[in-house]
């Protein structure tokens, strides 16, 4: 190795969601795939609109201890669905997470990087913030 260049790192970590996946491309794609099963005639981009603003006031109720993280998806889509007079049902989060699960995929150029660094032996760790570590697990494995 040269002495002027830096030695090339032991340990890299990258965040999940957002990093080595978009997780709004994901969501988008699950929450649509809702809408059209359980209440078509929503436009997307009203849907949307409401789920995003449902999860950011669910994260609110998280900080201020109103709320269980694990509830999320339930709280989000249950509050988002009744907007338009749909109660959720388990069928309805079912739906949701298998498509968030199918619509979890690599940003471009991330498994070739992970690849690249783990054959130049760098060790490599996956952090993520999200609440729910078993679904969290079903979407890395995705």
């Amino acid at each position: 190795m040269r002495p002027d260049l830096p030695a090339p790192p032991r340990f890299l970590a990258f965040d999940f969601d957002g990093t080595l996946t978009d997780f709004v491309a994901a969501d988008i794609h699950a929450l649509d795939t809702l809408r059209r099963a359980v209440c078509p005639d929503v436009p997307p981009a009203a849907f949307e609109d409401r789920a995003v603003d449902e999860i950011m006031a669910f994260h609110g109720r998280v900080e201020a201890g109103q709320a269980d993280p694990l509830r999320q998806d339930a709280e989000r889509l249950g509050r988002t669905l009744a907007a338009y007079g749909v109660t959720l049902t388990a069928e309805h989060l079912g739906l949701y997470t298998r498509a968030l699960v199918a619509a979890t995929v690599p940003m471009p150029g991330a498994a070739d990087l992970l690849r690249d660094l783990r054959g130049a032996g760098v060790r490599l760790a996956l952090l993520s913030n999200a609440y729910d570590g078993a679904a969290q697990r079903a979407r890395v494995q995705a």
